[in-house]
């Protein structure tokens, strides 16, 4: 299998597998991970971000066979898969494609925003954690798309410094292939 693999599962089973990490979440309360403003995209960030992968993660193992790279993963939350620099790059390959697909599914701009900062959260953990790019964005729509993200008042302070750091990344690339 390639580095773009989905380990042979369309994209509805990818979002049927993943999906369970949004429901596990715990009810957001007043207390949420440096979140700057109360609003509802931040509100549902949140427990997006707070919910247990261990469902998704046993249902992923089976089918795919990757028990060693995502068992540990049963007990960590979305948010700290995304900051974690061991988490494996097919985690984050797999969170990436949860986003994305969840995105397109929300039905709400909320939930939407939501899923679209995880998306965007696994591209740039891959790039900050691992030095390697996970999406086919060209660097300068990364760029922007990042420093929208990390310019929103409703995104969590943690999440703001993880886009902040791959906009560095990907400007550094840049210049590195400018100058060679």
């Amino acid at each position: 299998m390639g580095e773009r693999t989905t380990f042979g599962m369309n994209a509805d089973k990818v979002a049927e597998l993943l999906e369970l990490i949004a429901g596990r979440g715990p009810e957001v309360d007043g207390d949420s991970h440096g979140r700057r403003m109360g609003g509802v995209l931040s509100a549902v960030l949140d427990q997006k971000l707070s919910a247990l992968a261990d469902e998704a993660t046993q249902i992923a193992t089976a089918i795919v066979g990757i028990e060693g790279r995502l068992k540990e993963t049963a007990r960590q939350t979305v948010r700290e898969l995304l900051l974690n620099k061991s988490t494996d790059l097919t985690v984050l390959q797999l969170l990436r494609d949860f986003g994305k697909i969840s995105a397109k599914r929300a039905v709400s701009d909320s939930d939407r925003g939501a899923y679209t900062a995880v998306y965007f959260a696994a591209i740039a953990s891959g790039l900050v954690f691992h030095g390697r790019r996970i999406t086919s964005f060209s660097e300068s729509k990364l760029i922007a798309s990042l420093g929208k993200l990390s310019n929103n008042r409703e995104v969590p302070e943690d999440l703001l410094q993880l886009f902040q750091n791959a906009i560095v990344k990907c400007e550094e690339h840049r210049s590195a292939k400018d100058q060679g």
